[in-house]
């Protein structure tokens, strides 16, 4: 993976302030529990990260189903799908280092991979980073889950999580071109 790989995507004030929305929405459906959201914006930005993959699967011809939106209905097992691919978006707030981009720890809680171990129904992972301030995204690459449970290593930050570098990452446009 080289830096090149990593794509950017710039967010407009709608954007952000959809995701604000998004944001006070989830915080009235789920009444205050906190189950992982170890980040009180998180779900800001989660919405962030889908729409920064949306759009660059969109700039490539992608057909896809983002369930970005569904989620208002009901809850949901993963957040894209496209043609046999089920692929659940990881967005943490962080800014791109370029000197250290291909050794990014990257980040899913334990309690979710559980969760994808009961159900079988998720194939990949798509990890972004979110600038903090939310005004741009970058979205990293895919992995396999099949691979990810391989190559993972149990860690503990704020919560029991598994960990990934970003260098094991398939790039995002690399895999949208088998597509």
């Amino acid at each position: 993976m080289n830096l090149d790989d990593i794509i950017s995507v710039d967010f407009s004030q709608s954007d952000i302030d959809a995701s604000r929305e998004w944001q006070t929405f989830m915080d009235v459906k789920n009444d205050g529990a906190k189950t992982d959201n170890l980040n009180p914006n998180k779900n800001m930005y989660g919405y962030l990260g889908h729409l920064a993959v949306e759009m660059v699967l969109s700039s490539q011809g992608v057909d896809f189903q983002s369930t970005r939106i569904v989620k208002y209905k009901q809850g949901d097992e993963y957040d894209l799908a496209i043609v046999n691919d089920r692929i659940d978006v990881k967005a943490h707030p962080r800014e791109l280092d370029p000197k250290w981009f291909f050794n990014e720890n990257l980040l899913v809680l334990e309690i979710d991979v559980e969760k994808y171990k009961k159900t079988g129904e998720l194939t990949h992972f798509c990890f972004v980073r979110v600038k903090p301030d939310m005004t741009e995204g970058y979205v990293f690459g895919m992995i396999e889950w099949s691979r990810f449970l391989e190559l993972a290593e149990p860690v503990t930050y704020k919560a029991p999580s598994y960990q990934i570098k970003s260098r094991q990452l398939t790039p995002i446009l690399k895999y949208a071109a088998t597509k």
